[in-house]
């Protein structure tokens, strides 16, 4: 985010500075699928991030206490399998670990949080080759919220 303005209830209107804001956050994946030799099975595996912020205002900041710090990542790591049923269409499942780490603090401590947790999720999918150029697919994925205790 950058040239953000506020203007408090009975002030100016003010900048801030962008490097009070903060920096980027990395949101790394790493994908890679493996056909099974001689198989009509394809193994993929996956390491990634479903998001990730980091975000901490400077303190004299006038809204500081709905800015202050917040900090979330996740690190998602699967496994899925997938099987040719026929020359058409493809079946596969895959089941997802996942891990979120989160802090939020804000400078009058009516919210201080420093949390981390697990959770399990899956997918299931099908795909159908309509021709050369088209597939259709449909997925459900179950994605179970983390279960997050203070540190």
């Amino acid at each position: 985010m950058t040239d953000i303005q506020y203007t408090p209830v009975l002030g100016d209107t003010q900048s801030l500075p962008d490097e009070s804001i903060g920096a980027g956050t990395l949101v790394p994946n790493l994908h890679y699928v493996h056909p099974l030799q001689d198989s009509k099975f394809t193994l993929g595996f996956t390491v990634h991030s479903n998001f990730g912020t980091n975000v901490e205002y400077d303190d004299s900041f006038e809204a500081s206490r709905f800015g202050g710090k917040t900090y979330l990542s996740s690190i998602n790591t699967g496994v899925a399998l997938a099987y040719e049923l026929t020359d058409k269409i493809n079946l596969g499942i895959g089941l997802d670990v996942i891990y979120g780490t989160g802090e939020i603090s804000r400078d009058d401590a009516l919210v201080n949080i420093d949390a981390d947790g697990f959770g399990i999720g899956g997918n299931l999918g099908i795909t159908y080759q309509i021709n050369e150029n088209h597939k259709l697919g449909f997925s459900y994925r179950y994605s179970q919220i983390s279960r997050l205790k203070a540190a």
